[in-house]
């Protein structure tokens, strides 16, 4: 593309329009500087009826001095010849400049170079309606979805469109771009030429031929049916995917599906639509970030296919399926979102990846907490009753330890015939005054020499209160003064009233 060329490209940018002849021309005087672009637009947009204000200068007296005056010198008026002589020469010098201008201007909106620039211009704003206007033909109307689509299409297959269109206007539109697969897909013809003399070009897309087999009976595609293992043309459509109404017969009933034509699988702008039945495994996933659920069920096309997220079906290829799941998750059962996926020939298995709505996601996200928050409660509780349990445990033991004391100090008092456990008992209790006279006055009555200890446990400790009620398993020797010996068993149930870090019996009962 030469200065001028891309001189009236920028300024169409700029300004919003092709620029004018007159444009044209005071841009070639500056030698197409760029620059200039808002001034010349500018200069030519501008009223011709457009005052310019001028500055208003206060009167200043002034002496004028007197000068001699000069010879004035008066011009001979021209002949009629000769105005006519100017006037023709000014008129061929303007006729000059009106046919360089517009040589130019139609030079810089015609050619093949001017169309490869607009399309690509359009694809880089996502201007759909342009590059739609820019593909339609007489005999081919491309719509704004169309055109979308082709344009995709070319992107996915990493094309390079402005690379591809500058090639084929340096060949003035005789070359044509093919992909790697022989498919015909961009091309420019003429289409006229502007004053019979500048050549116009229009935008050339290649149709794609579709044919479907299948090895299926009773199978109809967009009402025409195709016989088992036979190829059938469907007929000519635009470069884009296409996607067409089938019925039949497979592992999920009968099928009245959608089935798209894959325009990766096209060779030399040939397509056959595979409606084969084949075996397919679907392999579906939740989201990662979902909590541990279960009762997970697998549908396909509304019918329950698997307790879980594989199943292995007898499918159609480019058979349409629409897959959910459902799953439960603290008691509540929840739904995915639907994924409407095409069932690619040659491969043996189906990738779906389920995703589910913000709204079940807020949901499943406050259940979440709430179990986190039972759990944490649960624990709390567990974890409290442990340390009761605990507490309670050492509680038995220093009861026991204090229990052992005592009963240690009493064996002794027997012995001795003198009270030695005044430090356990709350001496004003009942209790306590009638061990104390069991020592001094009913011990020696009895012949009693000593007793020894065969069991002494605490078998229970309960709370009553503050006070704590204690079950003890004594089972001792009593031997008299002659010699001889009585075993004597009992349970015993003491009343024991906390005193710093140890306790005071305050009352004492047999069972």
């Amino acid at each position: 593309m030469d200065k001028q060329q891309k001189w009236a490209a920028l300024f169409k940018d700029v300004v919003g329009r092709q620029a004018t002849p007159e444009e044209f021309m005071a841009a070639k005087a500056s030698d197409f500087d760029f620059k200039k672009i808002k001034e010349i637009a500018g200069q030519i947009d501008k009223s011709p009826n457009e005052q310019v204000e001028v500055e208003k200068v206060e009167d200043i007296p002034v002496t004028t001095p007197i000068v001699e005056a000069a010879p004035i010198k008066v011009k001979t008026p021209l002949t009629k010849a000769q105005k006519w002589k100017r006037f023709g020469i000014g008129a061929a010098v303007v006729a000059l400049i009106g046919l360089g201008a517009g040589y130019y201007y139609c030079q810089s909106i015609t050619g093949p170079d001017v169309l490869a620039e607009e399309f690509v211009d359009a694809v880089s704003i996502n201007d759909y309606d342009q590059i739609a206007s820019l593909l339609s033909t007489k005999t081919s109307q491309w719509t704004k979805d169309e055109a979308k689509d082709f344009i995709n299409y070319l992107k996915e297959e990493n094309i390079d469109i402005e690379k591809q269109l500058d090639a084929i206007a340096e060949s003035n539109g005789k070359s044509v771009y093919n992909d790697a697969n022989g498919n015909k897909l961009l091309g420019m013809e003429e289409s006229g030429k502007l004053l019979g003399i500048f050549p116009e070009y229009h935008m050339v897309t290649y149709p794609i031929s579709v044919s479907a087999k299948t090895n299926l009976a009773d199978v109809t595609v967009d009402g025409k049916k195709i016989a088992k293992d036979q190829v059938v043309s469907l007929g000519e459509t635009k470069f884009i995917s296409q996607t067409y109404k089938v019925t039949g017969k497979t592992d999920l009933g009968d099928l009245t599906t959608n089935a798209s034509t894959d325009l990766s699988k096209a060779e030399n702008n040939e397509i056959t639509l595979s409606l084969a039945s084949n075996k397919y495994k679907i392999n579906a996933s939740l989201p990662s970030d979902l909590p541990q659920v279960s009762d997970i069920k697998l549908i396909a096309n509304g019918k329950e296919i698997a307790s879980g997220l594989s199943k292995e079906l007898q499918l159609m290829d480019n058979q349409e399926i629409s897959v959910y799941a459902t799953f439960v998750y603290e008691g509540t059962t929840y739904t995915t979102e639907k994924v409407i996926q095409n069932v690619t020939p040659d491969e043996t298995s189906i990738t779906i990846n389920l995703a589910i709505s913000s709204d079940i996601e807020k949901r499943i996200d406050e259940a979440k907490k709430a179990k986190e928050a039972k759990e944490a409660q649960a624990q709390a509780e567990k974890q409290a009753q442990a340390e009761a349990e605990k507490a309670a445990a050492q509680q038995k033991t220093n009861i026991q330890t204090f229990m052992t004391n005592y009963i240690s100090s009493m064996r002794s008092s027997v012995s001795s015939r003198t009270v030695q456990f005044s430090s356990y008992f709350d001496t004003s209790s009942a209790v306590y005054a009638t061990y104390v006279n069991y020592i001094e006055n009913q011990v020696k009555p009895l012949n009693i020499d000593y007793q020894t200890t065969l069991d002494y446990t605490v078998t229970n400790v309960t709370t009553e209160g503050s006070d704590f009620v204690v079950t003890v398993h004594n089972k001792y020797r009593e031997v008299y003064m002659n010699g001889k010996s009585d075993t004597v068993e009992k349970n015993q149930v003491f009343r024991l009233r906390p005193n710093g870090s140890s306790y005071l019996i305050y009352n004492v009962s047999e069972f």
